[in-house]
């Protein structure tokens, strides 16, 4: 695969840039968390049935961006087994991380969010690894 699209990995990191990074991680966690709610939410009132999309969540959320976020679960939120496990919304590319890593932060059905590394920016062995779960909207 052509790589030039990924960032690299720098090898030096200052503490401001690291500080920067975390500050960042931080943010995404805390955007996540709030999408996770507000997809809980619209599921509430839309029969059990999590949201196909970001607008379908906007009048649950305020001034958050979903640009940066996909949706990879879907379906009857009462059909997901093992919400601890389920990946609600990833985001869409990672991010280089000080420990010379990727970063990408995963969202869960239960709300909680996961900062995940990899070594490079494929995280498909990553995640089969961390046994997570992907439930496709079509239950």
């Amino acid at each position: 695969k052509n790589s030039s699209h990924h960032p690299q990995v720098k090898l030096q990191w200052t503490p401001a840039e690291k500080e920067s990074f975390q500050q960042e991680s931080i943010a995404r966690m805390n955007e996540g968390r709030q999408w996770a709610l507000a997809a809980i939410k619209f599921a509430d009132d839309h029969g059990n049935i999590l949201p196909t999309n970001f607008r379908q969540m906007k009048t649950y959320v305020s001034n958050l961006l979903a640009s940066n976020w996909e949706i990879v679960s879907g379906g009857s939120l009462s059909g997901i087994a093992t919400p601890a496990q389920t990946v609600l919304f990833r985001e869409k590319e990672s991010r280089p991380s000080p420990d010379g890593k990727f970063a990408k932060a995963y969202v869960f059905v239960d709300g909680h969010v996961e900062m995940v590394h990899s070594p490079d920016y494929e995280f498909a062995a990553v995640e089969q690894q961390n046994g997570f779960l992907i439930q496709p909207a079509n239950n």
